[in-house]
C-alpha cells in the first residue's frame, strides 16, 4: 500500500485471483470504497479483454515471409549445374522428398561408389588402420577433431548471420 490507498499492482492482483493477495490488502480493498471501485474496473478491462477474438491476420503471412528469404538450393545449383538450373525454370524442377533429382542421383552414385570400394579392399583397410603406430593415429585424430570443431564453427556463424538477415533478435 502506498499511504492510506492500495498500489495498482495490488488492485490488479486482487482483481485477478484475491487468495493471492494478502491479508492486510485484502482487508483494505474491502474496507475502502475507492479501491473496491478500482478493482471492480481492473477485473471488468480483465473480463473485456478475455472476451476479444484473438487476432488474425486477413492474408496468408507465411507466404509473405517465405518469398523473401533467400533461395540457397536455386543459388547453389546455378553455381554447380549451370545448365540445368538455366534449362529449367526454378518453380518446374522435380523433387523426390524435398531434394532435386539430380541431388538424390549424386548421393547414390557417391554411396554406391564408397560401399563397393569398402568391399573390394576390406582387408587391405583393416591391414592400414592395425599397421599405424599410436602417435600416427592420434594425429589423425587430432586433425579430425580440429576440422569438426572449425565445420561447428563455421555452421554456428552461418545460422547467426541467418537470425541477423531475418532481424529475429
Amino acid at each position: 500500500m502506498n499511504g492510506e490507498h492500495s498500489s495498482d499492482m495490488e488492485l490488479q492482483q486482487y482483481a485477478l485471483d484475491p487468495s493471492g493477495c494478502r491479508r492486510e490488502t485484502l482487508m483494505h480493498i474491502q474496507a475502502c470504497e475507492k479501491c473496491l471501485e478500482e478493482s471492480t474496473a481492473y477485473r471488468m478491462l480483465f473480463t473485456k479483454i478475455k472476451e476479444q477474438p484473438k487476432a488474425a491476420f486477413e492474408f496468408d503471412i507465411s507466404s509473405l515471409v517465405l518469398k523473401q528469404l533467400p533461395e540457397k538450393l536455386h543459388h547453389l545449383e546455378q553455381s554447380y549445374l549451370p545448365g540445368l538450373a538455366q534449362s529449367q525454370p526454378a518453380g518446374t524442377r522435380k523433387k523426390v522428398w524435398g531434394f532435386s533429382l539430380v541431388t538424390m542421383l549424386l548421393v547414390s552414385l557417391s554411396g554406391c561408389m564408397i560401399g563397393a570400394s569398402l568391399f573390394l579392399f576390406r582387408k587391405n583397410i583393416w591391414n592400414m588402420f592395425t599397421g599405424i603406430s599410436q602417435l600416427s593415429m592420434y594425429l589423425i585424430l587430432a586433425a579430425a577433431a580440429i576440422v569438426v570443431l572449425f565445420r561447428i564453427t563455421n555452421m554456428y556463424r552461418e545460422y547467426r548471420e541467418q537470425m541477423r538477415t531475418l532481424n529475429y533478435y
